[in-house]
């Protein structure tokens, strides 16, 4: 039997918080510009009362990958990593909650 959805193990993890503000978790460019960054998954949300869906927009560089609607908390699993353009950083940002809202992000990955 074959297994088809093989996932590699994370090399590196950023996190990040926000009180009332945005929340960005964000990996540094990659030392040799050949290399790209993959993100493997992502977790975000929001301690304190449920603030309007806010928006979790994940890029490479300043291009956006990747965005989804957060009301309390996500924890996503890429079986398809998403990849970074090569020499690039990569973040997470999540969108302020609101006034006595915290809000965190967490991402993680390899880079080759």
């Amino acid at each position: 039997m074959h297994n088809l959805s093989t996932q590699r193990a994370s090399d590196w993890t950023e996190s990040a918080t926000g009180d009332n503000a945005t929340a960005t978790a964000t990996h540094a460019a990659p030392g040799d510009g050949t290399q790209a960054h993959y993100i493997t998954g992502v977790s975000a949300g929001y301690i304190g009362a449920a603030p309007t869906p806010a928006t979790l927009v994940i890029k490479s560089g300043t291009t956006t990958i990747y965005t989804v609607a957060v009301r309390t908390n996500v924890d996503i699993e890429f079986v398809s990593p998403l990849k970074g353009a090569g020499g690039a950083l990569v973040s997470a940002a999540l969108a302020a909650g609101g006034s006595g809202i915290d809000g965190y992000v967490n991402i993680k990955g390899y880079t080759r």
